[in-house]
């Protein structure tokens, strides 16, 4: 029969083991994926929801309608402000949105003709691997890297080893601070920002991106897009409830982006859908 290593019953039923000729138990391809070097590594995730995710579940209380996300009841602090409180706990999860990022930052990264772009701003970029995706795509740009300090300075160190520190500002600060202006730009990126809170936080981020961006310049978005029908699984459909849990925010549809956009002056051109890993999408808007 061969090699039974993709046997997880002869691993003794666990998913990911199994057993070579020898009887030696070893991983699968499946179990393999849970290695912390392994590319495209799920143990991140997998730690994630095991832990925080699934405590914040153990939240959701269908009697309440306060503005309390399950994960605040539970933890006792916004998702964010509690991973900035627990740094062991804010690397996991920033470990984890970095090896998403990976697997759909090339391919994001070549979506808009940005040729004539001299400046990109990555908002709320954390470690910056997509923001190094655009810069090794567009070597004439250089890149601005924008979050919650904490990541922003995790960020500059990562970037600089990749030695694009260059190339790179980074600064830290509030994106919802709609009393600083954010830094300026020709192209702005948004990757899995927006579905973090509802219309009226987006709207706060969209406005503050207007303030500032290039008359002529391009905001893309990268989002999972829910299907206008829902006809089967879909990833939106998991990362829909995630958010509601997280954060209180949620995926929309890509009709569903236009009215946020429209309102503090960006229209939305065109929708790149699920050119990605995970129904990943983009979703280019330029000011009017």
């Amino acid at each position: 029969m061969g090699d039974r290593s993709d046997d997880a019953d002869r691993g003794g039923g666990l998913p990911g083991v199994g057993t070579t000729r020898s009887g030696a138990y070893r991983l699968t391809s499946l179990g393999d994926g849970l290695r912390e070097d392994a590319p495209g590594s799920l143990a991140s995730f997998a730690i994630l929801s095991g832990e925080d995710y699934y405590r914040a579940w153990q939240g959701v209380d269908l009697r309440t309608r306060d503005d309390v996300t399950p994960f605040a009841r539970v933890f006792g602090a916004p998702v964010f402000d509690w991973y900035a409180q627990h740094p062991e706990a804010g690397d996991r999860f920033y470990q984890r949105m970095t090896t998403r990022i990976v697997s759909y930052a090339a391919t994001v990264a070549r979506v808009a003709d940005l040729s004539a772009a001299r400046r990109i701003v990555d908002i709320g970029g954390g470690h910056g691997l997509l923001l190094a995706a655009f810069l090794e795509r567009w070597p004439n740009v250089r890149g601005v890297l924008f979050d919650l300090p904490g990541a922003a300075a995790a960020g500059q160190d990562r970037l600089a080893a990749m030695g694009l520190a260059g190339r790179v500002e980074v600064a830290g600060g509030d994106f919802f601070d709609e009393t600083e202006l954010l830094p300026e730009g020709d192209v702005y990126l948004l990757s899995q920002i927006l579905h973090d809170g509802d219309d009226a936080r987006s709207a706060i981020i969209l406005r503050n991106i207007r303030r500032v961006i290039n008359p002529e310049g391009h905001l893309l978005i990268v989002e999972v897009l829910m299907p206008v029908r829902v006809d089967g699984p879909h990833p939106a459909i998991d990362l829909d409830l995630l958010m509601m849990v997280l954060t209180g925010g949620r995926e929309r549809t890509a009709s569903e982006y236009r009215n946020p956009l429209e309102k503090p002056g960006f229209a939305l051109e065109r929708v790149h859908e699920g050119i990605a890993p995970g129904g990943m999408s983009v979703l280019e808007a330029r000011p009017v």
